[in-house]
């Protein structure tokens, strides 16, 4: 799978789940897609991460609060957010939220484990901006979702 940059839409993971998006726009297809977040245990299970943010990208720009990226996506999104016309309740957007951060610690927890020599070694956090970046993007996406 590949990624070309740190925002939700950028990755293969994202553009194959949006192809199934459009067979079942649902509010329960998106919501499971969410939860599913909190099963994946292993890296091997990623794409259950970056689905889950993407779906949560479909519920801030259903609201009309769009990524820095849209200009890359907006020939495939508009068919599908008009397809999704429930309405987003509260109780809702507490759960992506939640879904959210739990994501940003997963990867977090990743990216730290893959690096622990390089501490040991160096005595450096491997922290880079690439990781910040896309945290950052992320809570900027938990802004988008909780804007009225």
């Amino acid at each position: 799978m590949g990624f070309w940059g740190i925002r939700n839409f950028e990755n293969d993971y994202a553009w194959e789940w949006l192809e199934k998006v459009k067979q079942n726009p649902t509010e329960q297809f998106l919501l499971e897609s969410i939860l599913r977040v909190y099963q994946v245990r292993e890296i091997s299970d990623s794409q259950f991460i970056y689905q889950g943010l993407v779906a949560a990208e479909l519920i801030a720009i259903k609201k009309g609060h769009f990524p820095k990226d849209f200009n890359e996506i907006q020939n495939v999104i508009p068919e599908i957010i008009n397809k999704l016309t429930f309405i987003i309740e509260e109780s809702f957007i507490w759960e992506v939220e939640k879904a959210i951060l739990f994501c940003i610690g997963k990867e977090m927890e990743w990216y730290f484990k893959s690096d622990k020599e390089f501490i040991a070694v160096s005595g450096e956090s491997p922290f880079s901006r690439e990781m910040d970046d896309w945290i950052q993007y992320q809570l900027a996406l938990i802004k988008r979702i909780k804007s009225p």
